[in-house]
């Protein structure tokens, strides 16, 4: 290859791909022309202000639970940096309620300032309080919680990927129907996930599927597995088989029990397929029970090629006394009307 060509070769490779934002916006499937537009000027946008860190506050109503392992993993990257930092968004409660700065978004920013700034509490953080977190004096304390937590649904709602745990936060903190009903649930059942449900219950990672549990299979099979799950946590002498319980495996073995009730029969076959649930699922960790079964149909997956598949290989090795359990079976269990219900929840995170 010539000079010239490698020059050409290296320009070519090097070439900005910048383009305007109006180009964007205009091949967007929106009729731009025809929304309505609003006025805003500089004077619109909440101010950049500094607070303390020891004068920042957090009303544990709403907010997420802190994600501790976040706040270490911090360190090996630098622990806090000043180039990353968005402002922290900030609610100034009424002088009769105390006039605390309250963070609505941002607890874990302010956390990294506190843990990886030197300051003992005074270094300061950039902040913004919007105008309708200026709670007025004659705001009540279940007002400003309300209007706080709704800011901080309609944030996390905004935002390109939505945090489902934090907007069920929000959603309790707010009143919402649908999401108290969800805290109940997880109580009822003896899970919390970020601590919505049962504080002191068992530990969930992974919202959407414990919620498409939940949905699909009912409480009482949910919590079934729950049980089983925290039982098998509880025995096992493998440190793989910890808290958080595992959502995905919640909803396989949830599956398992509404499989055991309504097609193992009531003979040897459905007490060896128990038997083998309650004293065999330390043969694998949590992640081998579910890997490769991602999809909507999670919990037919690791019924049948996981769990059944293992309970069979025990039945014919002599570990388990009883009959396999037969491909007409699962066959059956899998036209179930109730596989019609495969709509998950809006998904986060798997928090």
């Amino acid at each position: 290859m010539s000079n010239k060509q490698n020059f050409v070769s290296s320009v070519m490779k090097h070439v900005q791909t910048l383009v305007p934002l109006q180009n964007i916006v205009d091949k967007l499937n929106i009729n731009v022309k025809k929304q309505v537009k609003t006025q805003v000027n500089r004077e619109d946008f909440a101010p950049i202000v500094f607070i303390a860190v020891e004068d920042l506050v957090v009303d544990k109503k709403y907010q997420r639970y802190i994600n501790e392992s976040f706040i270490k993993k911090a360190r090996r990257k630098g622990g806090f940096k000043p180039d990353l930092t968005r402002p922290l968004i900030i609610a100034k409660r009424p002088q009769k309620l105390g006039g605390q700065n309250v963070i609505v978004d941002g607890q874990h920013t302010g956390c990294l300032a506190t843990v990886y700034l030197a300051g003992d509490g005074t270094q300061e953080v950039p902040c913004q309080i919007p105008s309708v977190l200026q709670h007025p004096e004659d705001r009540s304390l279940n007002e400003c919680e309300t209007v706080e937590s709704e800011f901080f649904d309609d944030t996390n709602y905004l935002r390109n990927n939505p945090n489902a745990i934090a907007r069920l936060r929000a959603g309790v903190a707010s009143g919402n129907v649908k999401a108290l009903a969800w805290e109940e649930t997880f109580a009822s059942i003896g899970v919390n996930v970020e601590k919505i449900g049962a504080p002191e219950g068992h530990e969930v990672y992974g919202l959407s599927k414990l919620q498409t549990s939940i949905n699909k299979y009912g409480s009482t099979y949910t919590k079934q597995a729950v049980e089983l799950y925290a039982s098998t946590i509880k025995y096992s002498t493998s440190d793989v088989w910890k808290h958080p319980l595992q959502g995905p495996l919640i909803l396989g073995l949830a599956a398992a029990y509404h499989f055991i009730d309504n097609y193992a029969g009531n003979g040897d076959k459905k007490r060896g397929f128990i038997n083998f649930l309650e004293n065999h699922l330390t043969t694998r960790n949590p992640k081998e029970w579910t890997e490769k079964t991602s999809g909507v149909i999670m919990d037919q997956l690791i019924l049948e090629d996981k769990l059944v598949e293992s309970y069979n290989s025990a039945v014919r090795f002599g570990v388990i006394k009883a009959p396999k359990i037969g491909n007409d079976l699962v066959v059956a269990w899998k036209l179930d009307p109730i596989h019609g219900k495969t709509k998950d929840e809006d998904d986060e995170d798997e928090s």
